[in-house]
């Protein structure tokens, strides 16, 4: 498995109310058609990292236009 690390920016300095470490997900469709998954993980109420992988473990071949994430709502 091949990983790449970034910095992630964020613009303000509020603190989330969050229960647990992945508040969010979203999925989207990859070129070959695979689904990529994106989690948004905030620890201490603050952005910490932003996981990134498809259901095959392939590499992703093209993101999506943030506007084609579907944001998936659990429970």
């Amino acid at each position: 498995m091949r990983t790449a690390a970034s910095t992630l920016l964020c613009g303000t300095a509020a603190v989330a109310r969050v229960e647990k470490r992945v508040p969010t997900e979203g999925e989207a469709t990859d070129v070959d058609g695979t689904t990529i998954h994106y989690l948004l993980h905030v620890v201490g109420g603050k952005l910490k990292e932003l996981e990134v992988y498809k259901d095959d473990s392939s590499r992703v071949l093209q993101h999506p236009d943030p506007d084609e994430v579907r944001v998936v709502v659990l429970g």
